[in-house]
Parts: structure tokens; C-alpha cells; sequence
């Protein structure tokens, strides 16, 4: 769905009166003027629901489903401007969607990720000892001992994945794959020869 609404974004950008007069600023405050109006009908669906003095009688009767109506063609044009923005800085969120979605299951040790792959993982899982059922989970709290993962800093919110060398029997096919992918590339050689020293 992702990539033909991107296709469809194009074409219609490309035949756009003006076009090419629209720059990220533009599409910065179009996403936030479309942001703006669903949080509107938002505030209207929910003074609705509460009952808060704002609305006349006669406007409520019948409401709540054209409210909802409005709501999901503001959700599609936050969608749409979001795409056209990705759009202009080259970004493909096809991949990135799913991998977000993921990145945010794996952080808060939810074993459910995108689309098919969340359906075979429960699937699995089924079948599994109870500590085997999570998958992924927030274990561990990895600092970089040079501060390098601070706020604001190059690998601040980095993924790491920690091997227990003691005690789970595939980490040492793990470290002996990412050494062969050292060895193979000709990079890092120190840390390849201590990691085959001291692991292998």
C-alpha cells in the first residue's frame, strides 16, 4: 500500500500547479496544518462521548458517525503528507514502518512484530518452554564506557544484542560468524584475532 501511494504521490506532485515551488518547510507546516485539523474533530468526538456543554441539541443528534468519518479522512491526509514529506528527503518508509514497529516490540519486550512475521512468531512460540515464548526483550542496559551513548550523541538509543558466553550454547557460532565477517571484510583485525583468542 505504502509504495503505491507513493507512486500515486509522485505523479500527483509531478502534474501539481506550482509543484515545484513546494519545499520541506511547505510540507512541514501542510503536516502539521492536517495534524491540526484531526486533533479538531478529535476534541469534537470526545466533548461528544463526555457530554461537554459546547454543542447544540440539534447538532449532536447524529454526529458521532459523521465525526468518525472526518476523523479517518484526516488520519489518511496526515498519512498522505507524512508520505510526501519522506518523499521529498528520499526516504522509503515501506521498510521503515515495519522496522520502527519492531524496533518498539523489541524495546519493550512485546514478542509481537510486523505483519507475517508476527503471526509465525506466535505461532512458534506456542510450541516453546515458557522462557523461550518472548523472543526479543529489554534484558540488558548497555553504556558505552566512553559516553558515547549519552543523549544526543552518535549511538544514544542504539540496539545491542548481549551473548551470554557462559551459558547459551549458539553464542560461540554467533561470534565465530561476525568473526568471519571481519576476517572476510579486512576490517578490524584486532578485535577479530582477540574475539578468535579468547571465544573460539
Amino acid at each position: 500500500m505504502l509504495n503505491e501511494l507513493r507512486k500515486s504521490n509522485q505523479a500527483r506532485q509531478d502534474a501539481w500547479p506550482g509543484g515545484e515551488e513546494i519545499d520541506l518547510a511547505f510540507r512541514g507546516l501542510e503536516l502539521g496544518g492536517e495534524a491540526g485539523e484531526l486533533l479538531n474533530k478529535l476534541k469534537k468526538l470526545t466533548r461528544l462521548d463526555r457530554g461537554i456543554q459546547g454543542q447544540k441539541a440539534e447538532e449532536i443528534a447524529g454526529q458521532r458517525g459523521h465525526l468518525l468519518r472526518d476523523i479517518a479522512e484526516e488520519l489518511a491526509d496526515v498519512v498522505i503528507c507524512a508520505d510526501l514529506i519522506a518523499m521529498h528527503l528520499g526516504i522509503d518508509l515501506a521498510p521503515e514502518i515495519p522496522a520502527k514497529f519492531d524496533k518498539t516490540s523489541r524495546k519493550n519486550g512485546i514478542p509481537v512484530y510486523f505483519g507475517e512475521r508476527s503471526t509465525l512468531h506466535n505461532l512458534a512460540a506456542e510450541a516453546m518452554p515458557d522462557d523461550e515464548k518472548r523472543g526479543l526483550y529489554s534484558k540488558f542496559k548497555v553504556e558505552r564506557t566512553d559516553g558515547r551513548s549519552a543523549p544526543g550523541e552518535k549511538h544514544h538509543d542504539c540496539e545491542y544484542f548481549v551473548l551470554d558466553m557462559d551459558h547459551d550454547e549458539h553464542a560461540r557460532a554467533a561470534i565465530e560468524a561476525y568473526v568471519k565477517s571481519l576476517e572476510d571484510a579486512e576490517q578490524y583485525p584486532g578485535l577479530a584475532a582477540d574475539l578468535r583468542y579468547r571465544y573460539l
